[in-house]
């Protein structure tokens, strides 16, 4: 086999390894939760409405016997979480913020009233990530523009993201330190 045959074979086999890589990475995340009322017991057959404020499409789901709803998969953007259950007020959280592989916890615990009552909260809730240990980010256009990348390497933008560390040629971490693991220390 030639030489420039064998070049193309293996740029065409990186590209598709590389196409691959990136498919696994989606900018979708989760919401999930349970419905109780105000004793806390739970509240099966609810219907929870996720709207996203950037494109007003809807996604709805019923909670299941225990209480709990799962929404996924989910695009990035900005939500109202609204639910509603025979014989309680419905009530209705806006402003939740959903970024890339987030997973979303928002449980609700509903008042007994009439549905055509709702309770609207418009506060940001603070949101914790209880569901998952995963850690995912965003590079916003305007990092990508004004940090200078060496020879535009794509790449180098990981190294934004909490916890991720640049290997370098020796197998160390981003100072050259090798680490103990890898027969070098």
């Amino acid at each position: 086999m030639n030489k420039t045959l064998r070049m193309t074979i293996c740029l065409a086999l990186g590209a598709v390894i590389a196409s691959l890589a990136v498919y696994g990475q989606a900018d979708m995340g989760t919401i999930t939760g349970t419905v109780t009322d105000s004793s806390g017991a739970v509240v099966p057959g609810g219907v929870v409405t996720l709207t996203h404020a950037g494109t007003n499409a809807k996604t709805s789901v019923k909670t299941n016997s225990e209480g709990g709803y799962i929404a996924t998969p989910l695009r990035i953007g900005t939500y109202t979480v609204g639910v509603e259950a025979p014989g309680f007020k419905a009530e209705d959280r806006t402003g939740i913020v959903l970024q890339v592989q987030d997973r979303l916890r928002i449980d609700f615990s509903l008042q007994v009233g009439s549905v055509n009552e709702a309770i609207n909260v418009h506060e940001a809730v603070p949101v914790v990530q209880s569901e998952s240990s995963a850690l995912g980010d965003v590079v916003r256009s305007e990092q990508i523009t004004d940090l200078p990348l060496n020879g535009r390497d794509f790449t180098q933008l990981a190294t934004l993201t909490t916890g991720v560390i640049k290997i370098t040629e020796n197998g160390g971490g981003i100072n050259g330190a090798t680490s103990p693991t890898n027969g070098n220390a």
